[in-house]
């Protein structure tokens, strides 16, 4: 099974959409996909991953599944920050805590990051982000026939061969990502 991970394409966040170059870009993607002989689309709930979704759906003549999980407005609530300048941005996009997640200190603590003390005054909110991820994205591949935890390096699957896109927002480090399984 290949899984393809695509960001949505170049956006305009207010109203949420693709600009001319974006759309641009998810017709590119449709095209490439439809080389594949894509089986299943999936996208976000946001209207620019749809936007995105929509061209390799129609060429490959699919169904688009919207999983709001994977909204990135989910992650936003939970996985965010306010800078020392006053602005909310990913956890990770912040400059302190930038420095802080390539600390040997830091990747001591693994999948529990969040456990760092540096980090507690959002402690309970990212864990609550990242167990809402992880159940969700198990639950998703679980669907699919397959149980992968990466942290751990377990990967249990069926003989199954699909092709998969998923349109999404992907925090948490995880821009684009092909997954080669059972082909």
């Amino acid at each position: 099974m290949l899984l393809f991970l695509i960001r949505h394409g170049d956006p305009i966040y207010e109203p949420d959409q693709l600009t001319g170059l974006g759309q641009r870009q998810a017709e590119a993607v449709g095209r490439r996909l439809s080389r594949y002989g894509i089986d299943k689309v999936f996208s976000s709930t946001s209207t620019r991953a749809y936007q995105t979704a929509l061209p390799t759906a129609e060429i490959c003549k699919k169904e688009i599944t919207q999983l709001d999980w994977c909204h990135e407005d989910r992650a936003w609530e939970d996985l965010t920050v306010v800078t020392k300048k006053g602005y909310r941005t990913w956890v990770s996009f912040d400059p302190d805590c930038a420095k802080l997640f390539v600390t040997k200190e830091m990747r001591a603590y693994g999948d529990n990051w969040y456990d760092h003390p540096a980090l507690s005054d959002n402690r309970d909110r990212f864990k609550r982000g990242m167990e809402r991820i992880d159940t969700n994205v198990d639950a998703f591949l679980a669907e699919l026939g397959f149980f992968i935890r990466f942290s751990s390096l377990i990967l249990f699957s069926c003989a199954i061969t699909r092709l998969i896109a998923r349109f999404a927002y992907c925090s948490s480090c995880l821009s684009i990502l092909t997954l080669t399984i059972d082909k």
